[in-house]
């Protein structure tokens, strides 16, 4: 019955869209909640919080499941979740804030505001960090690292040109040590620790009870536990992640409750519960397109957050995962709507619930996929301008010519390369249903100078 019932949704939704007068009026409540427990079962994910947001109330605020496998204390909208890089969009409106208060330009280089870093970096902007535009290598960042408050300025003040990939403007290159930098300019301008700054220019005015970047506070919260799969089971982490110096990219603890009073102030040009807790036109800031990322989900980025399409509607926000952890924060500013949903499950979004969300609220809209895409034949100049090496930090990508084709290889694994646009390209991981966009990036000449994937440029070195 249940799988019906969600089929005959998607069917008879179309005709449907928001109404502007009773909040929530549109919102199937019972069926939102049959669509995302059926997904949890589906992709084994013990617990989630869902929140919908329209106007300045949350009309949809549930808790599913449990806050760790064969555990008993069940989730809720105020269970704490690590939100992964939901933090970037709270890293920038701190930053915003600042900006509004005179105390930072973004178009003023990180140097201005922080002592001691080394030249390649204190040249970067705010502007070219919160936009992945700094041309700053991507390197993973242990999740098990230093504890220390001190590790954000100490850390960061060691690093040098070795986390440079090509020089500032150039490409959209996605890059969690910019917004560690980023976040130790917040620290330096307000003379406070990072998180204890986060805490005075943003939770407190919020009322954010159940947000925080500091693991010790989180002990006297209800708080879900990370889960993996492993080996076709969903097994419980023994410790969460936590590395000082990426706190302002990724390590932000926080509830859907939380995170809907915050998408409130933000969709309600600063105003939360009568009162102006942020700058007016603070979302307009972030929101404002900057660039136009060559691969991934946004179709342009802001500060610390991407636009996209969402059933046909502009939609603004940030996906986040961390070890054990996901979650999505979508808005639609212009009909002051939000989708929130956490998991404790790594890399397990509910999809098919923001999507049904989105569904009733919005009438959905037809899109192209990958699948009706016409294939074009790869030429002897695509060969000769893209084939070579690539690299990213320490990853490297080559483009081979096998039987006149261009052969995609990543240590060992070699993948056709499937031509759809000139100098855009798709590959087929293994095991995947989706295809990965492969885009050349060349240079005024013609020359083609970076290959981007999943949001990041690989720089042509041979």
């Amino acid at each position: 019955m249940r799988c019906s019932s969600i089929t005959l949704f998607f069917v008879s939704i179309i005709a449907l869209g928001m109404p502007t007068s009773t909040p929530g009026q549109w919102l199937n409540s019972t069926l939102l909640e049959e669509i995302a427990a059926s997904e949890m079962r589906s992709a084994e994910i013990p617990g989630a919080a869902v929140a919908v947001i329209e106007g300045d109330t949350p009309v949809f605020l549930r808790g599913f499941g449990v806050a760790k496998v064969s555990g008993e204390e069940s989730i809720t909208p105020e269970t704490v979740f690590q939100t992964g890089s939901v933090t970037k969009i709270f890293t920038a409106v701190a930053l915003a804030v600042l900006a509004h208060q005179g105390r930072v330009d973004f178009h003023q280089p990180a140097g201005l505001y922080v002592e001691g870093l080394h030249p390649t970096l204190a040249r970067l902007t705010l502007h070219q960090l919160l936009t992945h535009t700094a041309g700053l290598n991507d390197n993973e960042a242990p999740f098990a690292g230093i504890h220390d408050e001190e590790a954000l300025a100490a850390g960061l003040k060691t690093w040098n040109e070795t986390s440079i990939l090509t020089s500032p403007g150039r490409i959209f290159s996605y890059a969690n040590p910019g917004y560690s930098l980023a976040g130790l300019v917040i620290q330096s301008v307000t003379g406070k620790k990072f998180a204890a700054a986060m805490h005075e220019l943003l939770f407190e005015p919020l009322g954010l009870r159940h947000t925080t970047f500091r693991p010790s506070l989180t002990a006297s919260e209800p708080l879900a536990i990370g889960h993996i799969a492993s080996r076709g089971v969903t097994i419980a982490l023994r410790q969460f992640a936590n590395n000082v110096q990426y706190w302002p990219a990724g390590y932000l603890y926080s509830s859907a409750a939380d995170l809907g009073r915050f998408v409130i102030a933000l969709m309600n040009d600063g105003r939360l519960e009568g009162s102006q807790v942020l700058p007016s036109g603070i979302l307009t800031t972030i929101a404002e397109p900057q660039v136009e990322p060559p691969t991934g989900i946004y179709q342009s980025y802001g500060y610390g957050i991407g636009m996209l399409e969402v059933n046909g509607v502009r939609a603004a926000g940030h996906d986040g995962a961390i070890a054990g952890f996901s979650a999505r924060l979508l808005m639609v500013p212009e009909r002051r709507f939000a989708v929130i949903v956490l998991t404790n499950k790594h890399l397990s979004i509910l999809g098919r619930t923001v999507q049904a969300a989105f569904q009733m609220a919005f009438p959905p809209q037809p899109r192209n996929g990958w699948e009706r895409r016409t294939l074009l034949p790869v030429t002897a100049e695509d060969i000769a301008r893209h084939a070579g090496i690539y690299r990213h930090g320490p990853v490297q990508v080559e483009i081979l010519e096998k039987d006149g084709r261009l052969v995609y290889k990543s240590a060992s694994l070699e993948l056709p390369m499937y031509k759809l646009e000139e100098a855009r390209f798709a590959i087929l991981p293994p095991k995947s249903k989706t295809p990965t966009a492969i885009v050349f990036v060349s240079a005024e000449g013609g020359e083609t100078v970076f290959l981007h994937r999943d949001m990041r440029a690989f720089i042509k070195v041979e």
